[in-house]
């Protein structure tokens, strides 16, 4: 990448609210970023800065997740990568559960560029959809098996699609 956050820690916050099923959170992070040597990226650095609000629901069987990201210097695909480009990141998932042990998933989200700062070559928008099964084998191991696909564009308009199959599985401690 054209930029990299040598030893800059991240900060973030997050206030967050939770009742019957309810969850809603508030959040913000910054991390500062500096040009690579030798990349002749512009600004030489400049501060991310993102908000975030987030809700989740549970209800029975079924469960919603929604959040939205915006700001400066978020990336597409990391913090940093694009640049001090502004950017809108959101995601929203829904669950079933079949089960006492296999619960079912969909997700969709997008992040979406709104400067081109660099290049024609720089991304535009990274959108991804993600079906899964997840299944209980013990309270502390779940496997997983996840189909999904992503859609990148560039500012150019070129675009690419990849599509992706994951097994594994989750450890709880």
């Amino acid at each position: 990448g054209l930029y990299d956050s040598r030893s800059a820690p991240q900060v973030q916050m997050q206030l967050a609210y939770a009742a019957n099923g309810f969850k809603g959170w508030l959040g913000a992070k910054s991390q500062r970023f500096y040009a690579v040597a030798g990349s002749g990226a512009l600004p030489d650095s400049f501060t991310m800065f993102a908000a975030e609000a987030g809700v989740s629901y549970t209800a029975g069987k079924f469960g919603v997740l929604a959040n939205v990201q915006e700001g400066r210097g978020i990336g597409i695909l990391t913090d940093g990568d694009q640049g001090n480009a502004k950017g809108l990141n959101y995601l929203l998932q829904g669950t079933f559960q079949v089960t006492d042990k296999l619960k079912l998933g969909l997700s969709g989200g997008v992040s979406r560029n709104r400067d081109d700062l660099v290049s024609d070559a720089d991304f535009k928008s990274n959108s991804n959809v993600t079906g899964g099964a997840y299944y209980a084998l013990t309270k502390s191991v779940t496997l997983s098996l996840e189909l999904s696909q992503t859609r990148s564009r560039d500012f150019a308009g070129n675009t690419a699609r990849m599509n992706g199959i994951a097994l594994g599985g989750f450890l709880f401690f």
